[in-house]
């Protein structure tokens, strides 16, 4: 231990707030919340730790503080600095991941859609959903009984849903009463199936008894989708309540997170994670909660085994936090443990992987450099075209980190250079960093051989930027098969399987990324010019034509008959000219 540590630790403050680990690069690996500080930090230096905690103090060459009036300003103000410094060692706790949700958009004519997070305040939630793929049959079914709008945003005249009989039709009929279509909607996502089943059930016997088999057969159908989604939902509580429940499995420096989500008393959701063990439990399962609920709709009651931070979770989420000790409540937490053991029994069934830190600290050692806390990879792509762009993922802690991707447009002067595009991505990139004085990477990976790592180097150099660059050369078979560093020499890491794949996942990525998104500029650049070109094809009945047609392609395939519904016979005889 060093004296500046020494020193802070013997002059510890007694009062609640949040402590910032740090390590001999000056990164911040670790922040905690205390309700005493003196007692929390100094723990972690005066008494002897294993595993992963160890591991962690090991590590620790400074930390900062920051005090609170509370603890439950603490615990606020650690999870804000977990998404604003994305420590190492917390980095499992900030899951950007938010399930999805079905959500009615209340305008004046409500219409149904899925939803990734539950900000909209105009919009009634409900879920969470294990994927999309359920939320979706959920909707599909939803749209078949109710008539409500399809359409976000309503057209100047009614389309093939309302000659189905789908919708309303609030484009002619401004009048429209929506009030108890919507209750119903309601009710039925709430899980009151059985009434509307009963109704269908009817219609069917009806029309099989006039002999409509056609009318009837379609009847059987959706009491058969309705089966089917509530077959899906085979838990059930006595009463109908929005609860979720959380519980956990320690094994040695891992920890299992259990998560059932009822809705209505229905189970919809359950959600499983193993993640490492650092600090103090009670503290990693309070973030954890907080965190999940950043995007995800919150419950009336929240089911959870003995934790210290209950008080203060219920003030800051103003929910009921219950610790059962018998009866339904406790078979529910009793439900979720077992899921805890089984996922943690399940992962450690299975040959351990190399989770991501030690896979960055092994590429840190091979390379002879301090931290890889960030890492930006960078990939150009033309595909051929004129709308070539260069992408930029950005990986943190081993994580991809998609809110810092970036995508920079290429000149078409250059667009068939890479050598030049990949200097003038990087001077364009980096410069706007160093005038903004912001956060650098600790490491640049272009995705290329020896000459486009020279190009990129060249420009970091002219800039004044000292920063590690490497390539990730490939065969004659555009395999990747060595890291290129800067003074020419390649390096295999195919003998190192995982960390191979590491770095090949990482460059999949940023081409993924690249190259899905050249596809959306070149196909949104064609689909504009030949629309453009259509005599009597105007901005609005452009933008409704693309709202309905993904694709030019979806266009030349529809019938004269569906796009009657939206565009006048004349229009659609100069349309057909230009798509021949």
């Amino acid at each position: 231990m060093n004296d500046n540590l020494k020193n802070k630790i013997a002059n510890l403050p007694t009062n609640a707030g949040c402590y910032l680990m740090k390590n001999t690069n000056n990164e911040i690996i670790y922040v905690g919340k205390a309700k005493n500080l003196k007692n929390r930090v100094s723990q972690y230096f005066t008494r002897p730790h294993a595993g992963k905690t160890q591991k962690m103090v090991s590590e620790v060459n400074d930390f900062d503080l920051t005090l609170t009036s509370s603890e439950k300003e603490a615990l606020i103000l650690e999870i804000n600095l977990i998404h604003l410094h994305n420590p190492k060692y917390n980095i499992a706790l900030k899951d950007d991941k938010s399930y999805p949700l079905v959500a009615i958009k209340m305008d004046r004519y409500p219409y149904l859609y899925v939803a990734r997070n539950n900000k909209d305040k105009k919009s009634i939630y409900f879920g969470p959903y294990p994927n999309s793929s359920s939320c979706y049959e959920i909707i599909n079914l939803a749209n078949m009984l109710f008539p409500l709008r399809k359409c976000h945003k309503i057209p100047n005249k009614p389309c093939l849903y309302y000659d189905l009989k789908a919708c309303l039709g609030p484009c002619i009929h401004q009048d429209l009463e929506y009030h108890n279509i919507v209750d119903d909607l309601i009710k039925f996502l709430k899980g009151n199936k059985k009434d509307i089943r009963e109704s269908y059930r009817q219609k069917m016997m009806d029309a099989s008894n006039n002999l409509e088999f056609e009318k009837a057969n379609e009847y059987k159908k959706i009491i058969d989708s309705i089966d089917y989604i509530t077959s899906k939902q085979n838990v059930q509580l006595k009463n109908n309540i929005d609860v979720d429940v959380f519980a956990y499995y320690v094994k040695e420096d891992y920890i299992s997170l259990s998560t059932l989500v009822f809705r209505d008393g229905i189970l919809i959701n359950r959600i499983n994670k193993v993640i490492d063990l650092y600090g103090d439990l009670d503290s990693l399962i309070s973030s954890y909660i907080l965190n999940f609920y950043e995007n995800n709709v919150r419950p009336k009651e929240i089911i959870v085994p003995h934790n210290n931070d209950i008080n203060i979770l219920e003030e800051i989420m103003n929910i009921s936090f219950v610790v059962p000790k018998k009866g339904d409540k406790l078979e529910l937490l009793k439900l979720a443990q077992i899921n805890a053991k089984k996922e943690m029994e399940d992962k450690f069934a299975k040959p351990l992987e190399s989770n991501n830190q030690e896979l960055l600290d092994r590429l840190t050692k091979l390379l002879n450099i301090n931290s890889l806390h960030q890492i930006d990879i960078i990939d150009n792509s033309h595909l051929g075209y004129k709308d070539a762009v260069s992408a930029v993922v950005v990986y943190i802690n081993g994580m991809p980190y998609k809110k810092m991707y970036r995508l920079y447009n290429i000149d078409e002067s250059i667009a068939f250079d890479d050598l030049r595009s990949m200097y003038h991505v990087i001077n364009r990139r980096f410069s706007r960093i160093k005038k903004e004085k912001g956060q650098y990477c600790n490491l640049l990976i272009v995705d290329g051989g020896f000459n486009q790592l020279k190009e990129a180097k060249k420009a970091l150099d002219e800039l004044e930027i000292n920063l590690p660059v490497i390539g990730l050369v490939k065969d004659d078979k555009h395999i990747t098969r060595a890291i290129v560093i800067e003074n020419g020499e390649e390096i295999d890491i195919k003998s190192d399987k995982e960390l191979y794949f590491f770095l090949v996942k990482m460059q999949d990525e940023v081409h993924r990324f690249a190259i899905s998104n050249n596809r959306k500029k070149r196909s949104k650049s064609l689909t504009s010019s030949v629309l453009d070109e259509v005599s009597g094809l105007g901005k609005k009945r452009k933008e409704l034509l693309l709202s309905v047609y993904k694709s030019i392609d979806d266009i030349k395939n529809a019938s004269d008959q569906e796009l009657s519904i939206y565009l006048p016979k004349k229009v659609i005889e100069n349309l057909r000219e230009k798509l021949l």
